[in-house]
């Protein structure tokens, strides 16, 4: 745990930062910590746009149980925190989020079960 923190505001780029120690009176410093590095991006970027894998496109159904799979975006920076899935049949979509990709929603209507595989 740090004891000591300290905030800046950055632009994008590559810094390195030491630290060193005074004395309360101000005259004796100690030695300067190692040099380290870190880099600076904001993350402007979206993540990639996911590819639906399954049920495919068009497909026809004789299961309540539907299990919806697409493929992992990519994020270069932040990583990707969770996919939103929305199914309708009216003009009001049912939204689901998961961390996942892969999604199982059982009895398929608005009060369906949901299930993280």
């Amino acid at each position: 745990m740090a004891d000591t923190v300290y905030s800046v505001n950055l632009s994008e780029g590559v810094y390195y930062r030491r630290v060193r120690a005074v004395k309360t009176d101000t005259s004796d410093w100690s030695g300067w910590s190692d040099v380290w590095n870190f880099n600076f991006a904001l993350d402007t970027v979206a993540p990639t746009v996911p590819n639906l894998i399954s049920p495919t496109n068009n497909s026809w159904l004789n299961t309540a149980q539907v299990i919806f799979i697409w493929n992992r975006s990519q994020d270069n920076l932040s990583g990707v925190k969770e996919y939103e899935l929305q199914i309708a049949s009216d003009p009001f979509p049912i939204s689901f989020t998961t961390s996942d990709t892969t999604l199982s929603i059982s009895n398929l209507a608005k009060e369906s079960t949901i299930t993280g595989e």
